[in-house]
């Protein structure tokens, strides 16, 4: 916890006993207010990214959640260098998490341009 310095305290708290301490999660449900979220409702494609050097979610932690989003049509799991933010910021997000990034929303722009009714002349 003492390296965890970009993080508020009260948040970082609050995160550190739902994930961690109580692990909130690992059924794939999870409270949040009023509402539930559940992973296994999920209905649309999913990019899970892990972290390399993710101390906060480990690659295993973040491997299982696809396993848990039982109604995606497509779930893509990739790993990339950093932490838990380096993962989108770090040096080398551009060649991994963005190519990623860029892959999947390309894949889903081509999905809906398939779903979309054809265009009169």
């Amino acid at each position: 916890m003492g390296n965890m310095l970009a993080y508020p305290g009260r948040t970082f708290g609050q995160l550190y006993h739902r994930f961690f301490i109580v692990n909130d999660l690992a059924d794939g449900q999870i409270r949040i207010g009023a509402r539930t979220i559940d992973l296994a409702r999920v209905d649309v494609p999913v990019l899970v990214v892990a972290g390399e050097g993710d101390g906060i979610a480990p690659q295993e932690a973040v491997r299982a959640v696809v396993d848990l989003l039982r109604s995606s049509p497509g779930v893509r799991y990739e790993t990339a260098p950093g932490g838990h933010l380096g993962v989108l910021t770090g040096r080398g997000a551009r060649r991994t998490t963005w190519v990623y990034l860029d892959e999947f929303l390309s894949e889903g722009d081509a999905r809906a341009g398939d779903e979309l009714p054809a265009q009169a002349a």
